[in-house]
C-alpha cells in the first residue's frame, strides 16, 4: 500500500513538472527530472523506479492519443532521450519497429514539437 501511494505522488510529481517544460518548451535531463520531484538521486532510481514512472505516464499519454510527454527527458549526455522512451515509442507503433538511429533522431524531433504545439500553445 504505502510503496503505491508513493508511487502515485510521485507519478503526479513528474506528470506536473513535463508538463510545465512543455509548456516553456524545454527539456529536462534524468537526474534533473528525480531531482525535482525529490526522488533519490541514487543509480537504482535512475536506472528503475524513473523510467517506470515515465513509462507509465507515456502509456497514459498514448493511450488517450495524446504526445508523450516522456520525450522531454533527455541524458545530459547527448541530450536525447533513453533507449526505453523508444522501445515504448516502437511498442505503441509510434515509432517503426525497424527504425534506425536516423529514424530515432527524426522521430524524437517530431514528437518533441507535437508536445510543445499539445502543450505551449
Amino acid at each position: 500500500m504505502r510503496y503505491r501511494a508513493l508511487h502515485e505522488r510521485y507519478h503526479e510529481a513528474v506528470r506536473d513538472t513535463l508538463i510545465r517544460r512543455a509548456c516553456a518548451r524545454r527539456t529536462i535531463t534524468y537526474g534533473e527530472l528525480a531531482q525535482r520531484v525529490g526522488l533519490p538521486r541514487q543509480r537504482h532510481v535512475l536506472i528503475r523506479q524513473l523510467p517506470q514512472l515515465l513509462e507509465d505516464i507515456n502509456n497514459y499519454e498514448a493511450a488517450e492519443g495524446w504526445p508523450l510527454l516522456g520525450v522531454l527527458v533527455v541524458r545530459k549526455s547527448d541530450g536525447r532521450p533513453g533507449a526505453g522512451f523508444f522501445r515504448l515509442a516502437r511498442a505503441t507503433g509510434r515509432l517503426s519497429k525497424r527504425a534506425g538511429v536516423a529514424g530515432e533522431q527524426r522521430f524524437f524531433r517530431e514528437e518533441l514539437q507535437r508536445v510543445y504545439a499539445a502543450w505551449a500553445e
